[in-house]
């Protein structure tokens, strides 16, 4: 009889948990939807600018490496 017990509460903590996740997903969902294109558009040109200010600053690390590997080497 325990093993069933237990099988059952690990069932029912398993379904809500399921739940829980599926309630969040749902609010995701929701709010994904009440964004307006405008929105959306500014989120966008704000990711890609992000996108390139990691990019120009992986490459001034890169510079910076080849300085300190060419003064080393001087």
């Amino acid at each position: 009889m325990q093993t069933t017990e237990r099988v059952n509460s690990i069932y029912q903590r398993l379904m809500e948990r399921t739940e829980g996740l599926h309630n969040m997903t749902k609010s995701i969902n929701e709010a994904r939807n009440s964004i307006s294109s405008g929105d959306m558009v500014a989120l966008y040109n704000a990711k890609m600018e992000a996108n390139l200010a990691f990019d120009r600053l992986r490459a001034a690390k890169k510079i910076r490496d080849v300085k300190k590997q060419i003064l080393r080497s001087m």
